[in-house]
């Protein structure tokens, strides 16, 4: 019989807590206000960014920790108390997945200088006005 262990090793853990502490301190006091207000908090992405969270999932060439269960770590703490900031996080990884999942490596190192690291790719709000504005005039 093997004996597996699932736990946590101690980088996890320590992101865990730091994350935690985090959503506690800085997320749990805006987390209504971001609820009611239903606007882009950018003060959360910066704050996201800053923490090195937007790579957790990706390799380690890429910035990353090239673990989704780090990701999901993150993920599970911020979402305790804001399911917005959580999810914000949690987009974040989306355009940089697709692109590893099918792109090449050439493009595997573009998308990663503007994604993956700095979390650019999702956070355009003005490129996505400008291109909503040019298909209601079409």
């Amino acid at each position: 019989m093997l004996a597996e262990d699932f736990g946590l090793g101690d980088e996890q853990r320590l992101l865990r807590d730091t994350v935690r502490a985090f959503a506690r301190e800085k997320v749990a006091p805006r987390a209504a206000e971001i609820d009611r207000d239903a606007a882009y908090p950018h003060d959360m992405f910066a704050a996201l960014r800053d923490l090195g969270l937007f790579a957790l999932p990706f390799p380690e060439r890429y910035g990353g920790a090239d673990s989704v269960l780090s990701g999901c770590l993150a993920i599970e703490e911020l979402g305790r108390v804001c399911y917005n900031t959580a999810y914000l996080l949690l987009v974040q990884w989306t355009p940089f997945a697709a692109v590893l999942a099918g792109g090449s490596p050439e493009q595997h190192e573009v998308s990663a200088a503007g994604g993956a690291r700095n979390g650019r790719a999702v956070d355009d709000s003005r490129r996505r006005r400008d291109a909503a504005r040019r298909s209601r005039f079409r």
